[in-house]
C-alpha cells in the first residue's frame, strides 16, 4: 500500500467515526480507593441487557476525581458576571453551568465508548442507546458528583479497610500506613456525605460477593432495571479481573511499573478456592492493632 493509499483509508476511517453521541444519562460507580472492586461491580453490571456491554473497552473515568477544576473554572467565570443580578440568580447559573458541563461530559464519555468499539470491531452501524457503565476508584470530590451530574445514578462501593490495605499492597507495593490512612479519609468523605438516600447507593463488596443474587436485585431496584431479565448463574461464574491473587502472565498486556509483576486485568477463570473477601486473613496482633488505631472507627 502506497502513501497515498494509506492517507485515502485514513481519512475513510476518520470520518467513519460518529459524530454525535447518545445522551443517555450513564451509571456511574464510585470506589472508596483503588481495590475496592469496581472492576467486579462493573463487570456485573454491563451483563444486564439494558447495560452497554461494550462499557469493557472504557478506561477508568475519573471525572470527579478532577472534579475541582472545573469548580475553579466556574468560579473563575462567575467573576465576571454581572453582580447586579443577586447572588441568588447567580449562584443559579453556576449550578446550570456546573450541570451543563457534566452535560458535556456525559456526552463525551459515549462518544469515547463509540469510537473505541469503532476502532476495535472496525466501524459498524450505530446500536440502540443503552446505558454506559463508567468507573472510577476514588471518592475523591465526591460532593461534586450531584453538582455536575444531577440526574445520573451513583453507586458506591466501599470495602472491608483491612483487605484494600492488602490488597493495595501487594498490588502496588504501597506502604501499609500510607494506604490505610488514605482509606479512611475516604470513609469519612462517605460518611459526612449529605444528600437525600435517593441520589446514591451504597454498596458493599462483601455483600455483593457473597450473595450476589440478592445484592444485585437490591441494585437494579434503585436503577430501575428490570431484575428479572438479568442471567445471575453468569454473575456466579464471572470471570476475575485484576486480582492481587491469581497472578500470571498477561497476552496484551504489559505489567506497568507501578503494578506488581504478574498482576493484570484480563478476565481469569475464578478457582473454586477463589474468596476475596478477608485478605488479610495473615495478619497478626500488631498489624491489627496498627490498623484500628489508625482507622478503626471508620
Amino acid at each position: 500500500m502506497n502513501t497515498n493509499e494509506e492517507l485515502a483509508l485514513g481519512t475513510q476511517k476518520c470520518t467513519s467515526l460518529p459524530t454525535e453521541a447518545p445522551s443517555v444519562s450513564p451509571i456511574f460507580i464510585l470506589g472508596i480507593f483503588p481495590r475496592s472492586g469496581t472492576n467486579y461491580l462493573h463487570d456485573l453490571l454491563r451483563m444486564h441487557p439494558a447495560c452497554e456491554s461494550g462499557s469493557s473497552v472504557l478506561e477508568e473515568d475519573n471525572f470527579i476525581f478532577n472534579a475541582h477544576s472545573l469548580l475553579n473554572f466556574i468560579e473563575g467565570v462567575s467573576r465576571m458576571w454581572k453582580q447586579k443580578w443577586g447572588a441568588e440568580q447567580l449562584n443559579k447559573e453556576k449550578e446550570a453551568l456546573c450541570s451543563k458541563l457534566g452535560e458535556g461530559l456525559i456526552s463525551f464519555l459515549s462518544y469515547q465508548l463509540e469510537s473505541r468499539k469503532h476502532l476495535a470491531e472496525n466501524g459498524g452501524p450505530w446500536k440502540a442507546k443503552r446505558l454506559v457503565v463508567t468507573k472510577t476508584p476514588s471518592v475523591n470530590n465526591l460532593t461534586l458528583f450531584f453538582r455536575l451530574f444531577p440526574a445520573s445514578s451513583l453507586l458506591i462501593l466501599v470495602r472491608d479497610g483491612r483487605s484494600v490495605v492488602e490488597s493495595s499492597v501487594k498490588t502496588f507495593d504501597h506502604p501499609y500506613d500510607y494506604v490505610t490512612r488514605q482509606w479512611a479519609l475516604a470513609a469519612r468523605s462517605i460518611q459526612k456525605l449529605h444528600q437525600p438516600t435517593k441520589r446514591y447507593l451504597i454498596v458493599r463488596y462483601e455483600d455483593l460477593y457473597g450473595n450476589v443474587d440478592l445484592e444485585l436485585r437490591r441494585i437494579f431496584e434503585f436503577l430501575h432495571l428490570d431484575p428479572d431479565a438479568y442471567d445471575y448463574r453468569s454473575a456466579v461464574d464471572l470471570p476475575v479481573r485484576g486480582s492481587s491473587i491469581l497472578r500470571g502472565v498477561s497476552s496484551s498486556q504489559k505489567s506497568s511499573a507501578w503494578v506488581a509483576q504478574g498482576i493484570h486485568w484480563e478476565p481469569t477463570q475464578k478457582p473454586q478456592n477463589f474468596n476475596p473477601i478477608d485478605r488479610w486473613r495473615d495478619w497478626g496482633r500488631a498489624r491489627h492493632e496498627r490498623f484500628n488505631w489508625l482507622a478503626g472507627k471508620y
